[in-house]
């Protein structure tokens, strides 16, 4: 009796694959921020689509992503520097980070990670 799948050979299954693979790398239309980090010269910002956009905070302390798939406004308030600013991309200012997109959400991230307010 004959399988009820059909069993698809490896040669026809990575061409069905690699445009499948690629539409997950492409930027998604609503894609919002994950995550950020933050040192005291740079912004990163990485969205749920995995696209990553960084600004120069120390250049410009709030603007616009430049160079982003995603159009976000930033502003980074930065309250106090790490007193280990020396080893700068380790370990972050204290700060509020606030991102807008243009439909008007609002994020907000307090650095670093495990802050301890007081």
């Amino acid at each position: 009796m004959p399988p009820l799948i059909p069993r698809l050979s490896p040669a026809l299954l990575v061409p069905l694959l690699v445009p499948l693979l690629a539409a997950c790398a492409w930027p998604q239309p609503h894609a919002v921020p994950d995550r950020i980090s933050l040192s005291a010269r740079v912004l990163t910002v990485v969205f749920t689509d995995g696209t990553t956009c960084r600004a120069d905070i120390a250049a410009v302390p709030a603007g616009r992503l430049t160079d982003c798939a995603h159009p976000i406004r930033y502003e980074v308030a930065i309250e106090r520097q790490s007193y280990l600013q020396a080893l700068d991309p380790l370990f972050s200012p204290y700060a509020t980070v606030t991102l807008r997109d243009d439909r008007g959400r609002r994020r907000t991230w307090r650095t670093p990670e495990r802050r301890i307010d007081r």
